[in-house]
């Protein structure tokens, strides 16, 4: 490794995105640091992104424009395994087809790492933006005090870090995404590298401005019925790919201790995609049959859900002083049940 400069690896799936990487690439092109490789891995684009890319190949022979092989499964997830199969450089980092890099952030990363152990995790903060950098003012990330706390704070999905904060070195390019996962991956990637790195190894939070920024885009499709379908096949596939994770890292004590934050996800889950839009619990069929059967959640916790989903569906959910709105209050907090 070029300890002056070692080199920096940037892995983007993309799809369909001629309109926005342009901006994406030119962040990249803009850094201060100049020893860097971007991967972009194409993901089947039926759009002109390849036109806009090669544009960009034409400027600065740093950039490498790949497609995700024929026989592997479509999705961002085998796109960044193929980059993480390819990349040359001693450190690496995820950026999405629209995210954008401070001109600084490369520079940032490797003072932060070069002052530390190559051995830790690196984590920098993300900024939220609309149309511009700056016209909002919320940070991404999320405090937690330890690996511990970071590993329960994915369990629960409540996300302490975007994927595109993270900065590893190439020791960690041997773990990949789960391709079978068409959502929820980072989550899986984010509880794969914190039970994958070293005991001696730590979490390097930076205190330093953001230095990588996320699009906000429209989120309506949401909560249409197909995208809703799509979401409840995936969480089934990502609670039996992390539970069998824990069982192979954890002893039984352990691993009872972590599996009961399933019951949180399915919480936010349910929250997020199917009481606001008044769909019923009896529509969770198999998903409930999944969590019953291992043991994620049990029969009473079924009954409060119905209960709560009666609440939630009554005119007096949100007046004060009858009760319900305490009850309702207390669940949208996670206190009600756990």
């Amino acid at each position: 490794m070029n300890k002056e400069q070692p080199l920096v690896s940037i892995i983007i799936p993309t799809y369909n995105r001629a309109h926005l990487i342009g901006e994406t690439l030119d962040s990249v092109l803009a850094q201060t640091y100049s020893h860097w490789e971007c991967i972009i891995v194409d993901d089947g684009s039926t759009d002109n992104t390849a036109e806009v890319v090669q544009s960009y190949l034409d400027k600065n022979p740093c950039f490498q424009y790949h497609h995700r092989p024929e026989d592997r499964p479509k999705g961002a997830n085998a796109c960044r395994n193929y980059g993480l199969k390819i990349i040359k450089g001693d450190f690496f980092l995820f950026l999405d087809d629209d995210d954008l890099l401070a001109d600084f952030s490369l520079s940032n990363r490797i003072k932060t790492i070069s002052l530390n152990s190559k051995e830790d995790i690196y984590i920098f903060k993300m900024m939220r933006f609309t149309n511009k950098v700056g016209d909002l003012n919320l940070i991404v990330n999320k405090e937690f005090k330890s690996k511990e706390e970071a590993l329960i704070m994915f369990l629960k999905h409540q996300i302490p870090w975007p994927i595109s904060s993270l900065f590893l070195n190439s020791d960690f390019k041997n773990l990949r995404f789960n391709e079978n996962l068409i959502r929820f991956q980072d989550v899986a990637y984010g509880i794969q590298l914190l039970l994958n790195i070293k005991k001696t190894s730590e979490l390097k939070i930076s205190i330093n401005e953001p230095d990588v920024f996320y699009r906000n885009t429209d989120n309506q499709k949401l909560f249409k019925e197909d995208f809703i379908k799509k979401i409840l096949e995936a969480s089934i596939a990502y609670f039996s790919y992390v539970d069998d994770m824990l069982k192979s890292n954890f002893s039984e004590f352990d691993y009872l201790k972590y599996k009961k934050y399933h019951f949180y996800f399915f919480l936010k889950f349910y929250e997020t995609y199917f009481l606001p839009m008044n769909r019923k619990l009896y529509n969770l069929k198999k998903l409930k049959r999944v969590l019953i059967q291992r043991r994620y959640i049990n029969k009473f916790d079924i009954l409060k859900m119905l209960y709560v989903e009666m609440i939630y569906n009554s005119k007096f959910k949100n007046r004060k002083g009858l009760g319900l709105y305490r009850i309702f209050t207390k669940w949208k907090k996670r206190k009600y049940f756990l």
